[in-house]
């Protein structure tokens, strides 16, 4: 029938109407807020990684939607999850210097129209009454994705697309690089070995989710 508005369906099961475009039905929304926290985890120069859910189910579903524009309203679930994992006390209060994002390319940037990384940061920034520094640490480089590289070509990919901007606002400093997943780390490993060569402290790292 012309004319005729299909109802919004949950972009997580697909199956069960949703509230308004791109929200999540009751179920799938309990799954991302009440699922299970996976335990801390490090790489070579990161001390310790805190993520909120393993990469699996609504909480992957919703994630590969928040990388398009189209996904952008259910930033709001995820400030729901950033903040309740932070009440948990994932990171020890009074440790952490600034908050970094792990930034996209400017040309993916402006094609997405935000960098889903630095959302999930300024959504701990409120909450903890952290400093934010969004242009500290750019990626210089576009790069092929990683997702279907191994961990030797991963590492390969992103070797020279990322440089530290703002050498004063990290020296001395611990970090925290917030990205929205983490599946090798090579991602973060990578970043972070940039910050300490600019002068960081210590890097800790917080994620939406990660590969389990």
């Amino acid at each position: 029938m012309a004319g005729l508005v299909l109802p919004a369906t949950c972009p997580a099961c697909r199956k069960t109407p949703a509230p308004y475009p791109f929200s999540l039905c009751r179920k799938c929304r309990g799954r991302v807020l009440s699922g299970r926290r996976p335990p801390l985890a490090s790489t070579g120069h990161i001390r310790y990684i805190a993520s909120c859910r393993g990469y699996e189910g609504a909480v992957a579903q919703c994630l590969k939607q928040f990388k398009s524009s189209a996904g952008y309203s259910l930033r709001h679930v995820f400030r729901e999850l950033v903040e309740k994992t932070l009440d948990e006390a994932v990171i020890p209060p009074g440790v952490i210097d600034v908050v970094v994002p792990v930034p996209l390319h400017r040309s993916k940037l402006r094609r997405r129209g935000f960098n889903q990384s630095a959302i999930i940061a300024q959504y701990i920034c409120s909450r903890s009454s952290l400093p934010f520094s969004e242009r500290s640490l750019i990626k210089k480089r576009r790069t092929p994705s990683q997702m279907c590289l191994s961990g030797r070509k991963r590492k390969k990919n992103l070797e020279g697309a990322f440089s530290v901007r703002d050498k004063e606002i990290l020296s001395g400093k611990v970090v925290l690089l917030v990205d929205d997943v983490m599946t090798t780390g090579t991602t973060l490993e990578v970043c972070a070995k940039e910050l300490l060569k600019a002068g960081a402290k210590d890097v800790l790292a917080f994620t939406l989710a990660r590969t389990l």
